[in-house]
């Protein structure tokens, strides 16, 4: 459980400090937080070489058997999930602020073990399945999340792009960014959910062309995927 509750943490908070680099991610408390999550997930490999796994019904104590499944499996993922690249960059004096925040995406493979916990945990069927159906959600609201964050990090740069409400409304210029980092983050909230249903959102320039074009075909796939997954998932529960 804790090590779902960090994994949500960390992939929830690093694509809005990559994109929106509020200032209280700077406090050292923040930075104190990082290091002991990067430690707990550090930890918790070891432990995993010691966790006993699940093939056809049959539990597996087998030391020698659970080590070469998981390095066969996700322990290099695990292992890159936890190297503080970030901090790496500094000490070797790398000073460009984007390729420290780009080194510190690498932590959002730490998603993939939400998947793992919840397949092979122990329980109800039925409870596995809501389980299963709750996830599902929560990659899309987490698709539609880091979508929101990378699209503002694309636009911020020109600061060309317009929101179509405020060019409708006749504005000649858009309060966007120079607004609140919150105010900021749902308005590109709101654009990514219309990125799901392919809506036009008036990119300017190539970069926003390209990203823009990206969005709406990954939406229609995520659609498809996401929600026909969703619909298996209520049949099992319903039945």
């Amino acid at each position: 459980m804790l090590i779902i509750l960090l994994s949500t943490y960390n992939c929830l908070l690093l694509p809005v400090e990559f994109a929106f680099s509020p200032p209280a991610f700077e406090l050292n408390w923040n930075k104190a937080l990082q290091l002991c999550i990067d430690v707990i997930f550090f930890a918790d490999i070891p432990i995993t070489f010691r966790t006993t796994y699940v093939d056809y019904g049959k539990e597996i104590f087998n030391p020698k058997k659970i080590a070469e499944r998981y390095s066969k499996g996700s322990l290099m993922v695990d292992v890159v999930s936890c190297i503080p690249f970030d901090n790496i960059g500094m000490a070797m004096k790398v000073n460009d602020p984007t390729t420290l925040q780009l080194l510190r995406l690498l932590k959002l493979s730490r998603l993939f073990r939400l998947s793992r916990i919840i397949t092979y945990l122990q329980t109800y069927k039925s409870l596995k399945t809501t389980l299963r159906l709750v996830k599902l959600c929560f990659f899309l609201f987490l698709y539609v999340h880091c979508m929101a964050c990378l699209w503002f990090w694309i636009v911020r740069f020109d600061e060309l792009w317009m929101p179509p409400l405020d060019f409708i409304w006749g504005w000649q210029e858009t309060p966007l960014f120079g607004a609140s980092e919150l105010s900021q983050y749902w308005t590109s909230f709101y654009h990514s959910l219309l990125y799901l249903t392919s809506n036009d959102l008036g990119p300017r320039g190539d970069y926003q062309l390209m990203f823009a074009s990206f969005a709406d075909f990954a939406g229609a796939l995520m659609t498809g995927l996401l929600f026909g997954e969703i619909a298996v998932l209520f049949k099992e529960i319903n039945a």
